[in-house]
């Protein structure tokens, strides 16, 4: 008798999640530009990055153009990434429509990798973060809203993936008119191939694809609506973010020692639990005392589930 093939294990994906409403300040769109350099990294060479799944989810204000078109750039880099034979499946996009509550019940406990990268000063306080890292996710992120105390909670020590430019950095940079985005492009081979594949055709197919991946790519380099270009500071995180990004795929190939890591990031969340909110509306606004237990009540319930095997 023959014996059957075991079946082939395909190495585990990276699950990279960013799930949020969008918007500029958010910066999905450097999780694209980055996605595009990773495509074109293993188009040169398909050992260059670990298996890693990229899955990026949220929903656009009816009136924000630039928001809608940067969900379409993303789902254009989806098609054409995951149809790629050139990359052997190295790489995946994945589009989450009409995200919702029921959906993030799904992504977060899958995330491994949690993105958070909008720009410092501009997130008030994010919550998605803290589903993310209390269900095991690390945090890729910049220091911003609560990303910071998240931080301080967890330590330094297991936060090993943050990067881009300071609040105050941002604000010295906005207050002094220093930023000049194309001088970036201009210099950073890298960030320029990924930015030109905006405006090259590569993920366009149609005219109308053509002129709104266009316009992404005026707006990062040129004026928009009269005012500095780039005004997210993304191109300038942008290497910052790549880089950390492959130290995220490094650790991720060390399955135990990413582990402990999720370990101590869970473990540090307490203060971002429901149970801490409840216990600090009780004893700072409601002022109110919990009701004591009935012990009767406690012992029938106790019973019953013994009972049940439960």
């Amino acid at each position: 008798m023959i014996p059957t093939p075991m079946p082939l294990i395909e190495p585990a994906s990276l699950f990279d999640v960013q799930v949020k409403r969008i918007h500029e300040y958010k910066r999905q769109i450097m999780n694209a530009l980055f996605i595009i350099m990773v495509y074109h990294d293993l188009l040169e060479n398909p050992e260059s990055h670990i298996k890693r799944t990229s899955i990026i989810g949220g929903k656009a204000a009816p009136g924000y153009e630039t928001a809608k078109d940067i969900i379409r750039l993303i789902c254009c880099i989806g098609r054409r990434v995951n149809r790629d034979p050139a990359i052997g499946g190295q790489l995946k996009v994945v589009y989450l429509e009409n995200y919702s509550v029921t959906k993030a019940e799904y992504v977060i406990p899958a995330a491994d990798l949690s993105e958070q990268i909008s720009t410092a000063g501009t997130e008030a306080s994010g919550t998605g973060n803290m589903k993310l890292s209390i269900n095991g996710a690390l945090t890729i992120g910049t220091r911003d809203g609560a990303n910071i105390e998240m931080e301080q909670e967890i330590n330094p020590e297991w936060w090993p993936f943050a990067f881009g430019c300071s609040s105050e950095h941002i604000a010295e940079m906005k207050g002094s008119g220093s930023y000049r985005p194309r001088e970036i492009y201009e210099s950073n081979p890298k960030i320029k191939k990924a930015v030109d594949a905006l405006r090259d055709r590569t993920f366009a197919d149609s005219d109308e694809e053509h002129q709104v991946f266009s316009d992404l790519y005026h707006k990062l380099i040129e004026m928009h609506y009269g005012g500095p270009p780039d005004r997210y500071f993304t191109l300038k995180d942008l290497q910052a973010y790549y880089e950390t990004q492959l130290k995220a795929e490094q650790l991720y190939s060390r399955k135990r020692v990413w582990a402990e890591y999720a370990i101590h990031n869970i473990a540090g969340m307490g203060k971002f639990s429901s149970d801490y909110s409840i216990s600090n509306y009780v004893n700072l606004i409601w002022n109110i005392q919990p009701c004591p237990l009935d012990q009767e009540l406690l012992d029938r319930v106790r019973y019953d589930y013994t009972v049940q095997g439960r």
